[in-house]
């Protein structure tokens, strides 16, 4: 779709950004988390599964990218996953059925282990890896207050697009962290 819309003009970068849909974590390990009551959400099993096959996806990209655009592998751009779990520092999020025990153990078990393996890939590709979303959204995760709040909620995501899909994403602010990174990262392009 990109390759349409540019024709054969030469991209200056490529952004990726991948995250827990990606790994179908949502729907193999979080979603019975979040809807059945008592049910304990820390399967790393069920994780590590979803994972594994995360750096032959990411090896595939890589060599569509290349195929695709001829793009020096140091014009794409990966983008670290934020972190929705935190109202502060020391503050995990209550989410639904999710206690702060197992926020804590998504936020390290989980996203941690994604943006390493995403961080790997960048290494591995010779991406650029654009950090920094990750501890921006800390004290801004779900559970925060509006208008600390970065992270759009089920009943926002019911209201604006008249689904749940768009819960747990960046909403404008948190959108905002992402172009203050990747605006950052891009600025060599232009000076």
């Amino acid at each position: 779709e990109a390759k349409r819309i540019i024709g054969d003009r030469q991209p200056d970068a490529v952004l990726v950004s991948v995250g827990i849909n990606d790994t179908r974590v949502v729907t193999d390990v979080l979603t019975p988390c979040l809807v059945i009551p008592l049910h304990d959400c820390r399967r790393p099993a069920a994780f590590d599964r979803s994972l594994a096959g995360m750096p032959a996806r990411y090896d595939r990209l890589a060599a569509e990218v290349t195929r695709t655009f001829g793009t020096a592998s140091s014009d794409v751009y990966l983008t670290e996953y934020f972190n929705p779990l935190r109202r502060g520092p020391v503050e995990p999020c209550r989410v639904l059925n999710l206690s702060p025990d197992e926020s804590a153990w998504a936020e390290s078990h989980v996203l941690g282990r994604l943006n390493a393996t995403g961080a790997a890939a960048a290494r591995r590709h010779g991406w650029r890896y654009v950090s920094g979303m990750f501890d921006d959204f800390t004290s801004h995760g779900y559970c925060a207050a509006s208008p600390s709040r970065w992270v759009r909620t089920m009943p926002e995501s019911l209201t604006g697009q008249g689904d749940v899909l768009g819960a747990f994403h960046p909403n404008e602010a948190g959108q905002r962290s992402y172009a203050r990174h990747l605006e950052d990262a891009l600025r060599h392009l232009v000076e």
